[in-house]
């Protein structure tokens, strides 16, 4: 970092707390001087004035454009109080002059879901979709035709669908918590939608235009961009949506035991491959990626200290928080390396492997305990791997 002569001497959070602080009243000022311009256009403030209109003032006596004229009276519009004209709403209270500039291209029952902890550049992405709305006519939105796959779909299930299309590792995160957990959380599966207290999602339903699906810890509430309909979704009506959604995809399953792990469930839902499946990382080398989708490449140069880290962290006792093993992370290509990592593998590593065996055997004692034997099924997968592993390094 650059050295420099000056030291601050306050924290850096002193220091952006001033600069927030100013910011905010940066936007009130704006409020302000939207109210103050409004005076000069609808009263006869400037009738002992050398000019004709507000524009023609603001620019000859502060170098004003007639747009910026009219930015100003827009946020004052949108945004000031009724009851205190020359003051912000309090729900628009620190959000800055640059993200209510840019919501001002937003419908009031957009704007109203926001809050200051969205940054700039996700109103922006907010303010991207709603104007690509504007370019499709009402007859045109009723005239499309809705997919064969959402067709069965409730209304809830349709946004969950077409989010996991768009936010894949979203939604096998979801599927994980709903269908891959002895205790399925309703709170976790708002944090993995929300992870940091809230998110908003744009979805485009077929026949509906685009709607907000904005997730916090509490529900989802969506707004429909068209009419500004609104409907609300507590954390259950997730799981049940979620449930229906598995449903849904188990339908399409032929296997005697069902999909492996929730990346494989996604698969059933939507009729292909996880997203950059082929892209998994071998377990003995997680730094590497894995070059072409063929079930048998894998990384041609072991690294002795981090397999022994993944073999540590694949025989580790399973917490009482999350019961099973991450089987998104053990894809079947993974679990098989090819002959030149066999060749290569050194006592030590060999010498990770045999423990890590030692402890599944304890975890395998604890999940039978608790009849958890999905658990049970895939670690025995993972030990069986692991000992074929060691028996083509010994043989």
């Amino acid at each position: 970092m650059e050295e420099h002569a000056i030291k601050y001497t306050q924290t850096y959070q002193q220091f952006k707390s001033e600069l927030d602080h100013e910011l905010n009243r940066a936007a009130s000022g704006f409020v302000r001087i939207g109210y103050l311009l409004k005076q000069a256009r609808d009263t006869d403030i400037l009738k002992d004035s050398p000019y004709e209109s507000v524009t023609e003032f603001a620019d000859k006596e502060y170098g004003l454009d007639k747009s910026q004229v009219s930015r100003f009276m827009s946020i004052h519009d949108r945004f000031g109080d009724p009851d205190e004209p020359e003051k912000l709403q309090s729900q628009f209270e620190g959000f800055g002059v640059k993200k209510l500039t840019m919501m001002l291209a937003l419908p009031d029952s957009v704007n109203l879901e926001l809050n200051p902890s969205f940054t700039a550049t996700e109103i922006q992405t907010i303010k991207e979709e709603v104007e690509e709305e504007k370019k499709v006519t009402p007859l045109e939105v009723l005239a499309e035709e809705k997919p064969s796959e959402t067709e069965d779909l409730g209304e809830l299930e349709e946004f969950l669908y077409l989010l996991g299309q768009q936010e894949p590792e979203t939604m096998a995160d979801l599927f994980h918590e709903a269908s891959f957990t002895l205790e399925p959380s309703t709170r976790k599966m708002m944090i993995i939608l929300a992870p940091t207290g809230q998110k908003m999602y744009m979805l485009r339903p077929a026949n509906k235009g685009r709607v907000t699906f904005n997730a916090n810890w509490q529900g989802v509430k969506v707004t429909y961009i068209r009419t500004n309909e609104k409907t609300e979704y507590t954390p259950d009506d997730i799981a049940d949506a979620l449930s229906n959604l598995e449903d849904k995809a188990m339908l399409k399953d032929n296997t005697e035991d069902g999909p492996a792990n929730s990346k494989a469930l996604w698969a059933l839902l939507y009729d292909k491959a996880f997203p950059e499946e082929e892209e998994q990382v071998a377990p003995v080398q997680r730094t590497a990626k894995v070059s072409a989708p063929k079930k048998e490449t894998k990384p041609a140069k072991t690294n002795v200290k981090e397999a022994e880290k993944v073999q540590k962290v694949e025989s580790d006792p399973v917490s009482d928080a999350d019961p099973e093993p991450n089987e998104d992370e053990k894809p079947e290509e993974a679990m098989n390396p090819p002959e030149e990592i066999k060749a290569k593998m050194d006592k030590n590593t060999l010498k990770g492997y045999k423990a890590g065996l030692t402890a599944d055997i304890h975890t395998l004692e604890r999940l039978s305990r608790e009849n958890n034997w999905r658990a049970m099924r895939t670690k025995i997968k993972c030990m069986l791997q692991t000992v074929e592993r060691i028996i083509d390094s010994e043989g």
